[in-house]
């Protein structure tokens, strides 16, 4: 395996397991996003793929970026703005990763979709837990009416699962061609996930539940 497949193998995992990350809170996810970064623009650069970055996707996100900078420059308290604007490129440089990816490895989204599925449900089976017992499977109590993540005592298990709902749907409908199995899957994650939002008191997650639906 040349260098090149190694790094796109690492790439390719790294993506696969973000949606689980996501449960630990912002450190991992912050990372994955900055090491599959740098390996596309190390490849990209190294390989003079311009097609990458010249694209109507590209130049819309950098007007955005400047955009959001700017105005942050001009608000009351520059400084705090600036936090959530000055970083902002790195999204748009996860997304061109994302898209490199998709194009030198054909299974990933296939990949992804049943690591997400298998996430999702160890999600699923945490939250009817916790609602159960107080607390969740590694014994994060919960004193809240609210929910914490499997992995993190953030009140935002109902959040993480109305996000990922409609991307694991997608990609499981996209990577799987037999009907009658997505029908299924389809109707058990939905029954599922809206019963556990409701349960949750998230109210932003059990309206973004109804706008996705």
């Amino acid at each position: 395996m040349d260098m090149r497949t190694y790094l796109v193998s690492i790439s390719s995992f790294l993506l696969y397991i973000m949606p689980l990350s996501l449960l630990t809170g912002p450190f991992i996810p912050e990372l994955i996003l900055i090491i599959n970064s740098l390996i596309f623009l190390v490849i990209t650069i190294k390989e003079k793929s311009w097609e990458y970055y010249k694209n109507k996707f590209v130049y819309f996100f950098i007007f955005l970026y400047l955009y959001l900078v700017v105005r942050s420059l001009f608000s009351i308290d520059q400084i705090l703005s600036l936090e959530s604007s000055l970083f902002y490129f790195r999204f748009g440089l996860f997304s061109l990763a994302t898209w490199f990816i998709l194009s030198n490895n054909k299974s990933a989204i296939k990949n992804f979709s049943i690591f997400t599925l298998f996430t999702f449900f160890l999600v699923i089976f945490d939250g009817y837990y916790q609602f159960y017992n107080n607390q969740n499977l590694f014994g994060i109590i919960n004193t809240n009416f609210r929910m914490s993540l499997t992995f993190n005592d953030n009140l935002y298990l109902g959040g993480w699962i109305v996000r990922i709902f409609p991307l694991l749907i997608g990609t499981l409908i996209y990577s799987f061609s037999d009907k009658k199995i997505n029908v299924i899957v389809f109707i058990a994650l939905f029954i599922l996930t809206d019963v556990l939002i409701f349960i949750s008191g998230e109210r932003t997650a059990l309206g973004l539940l109804l706008m996705s639906s």
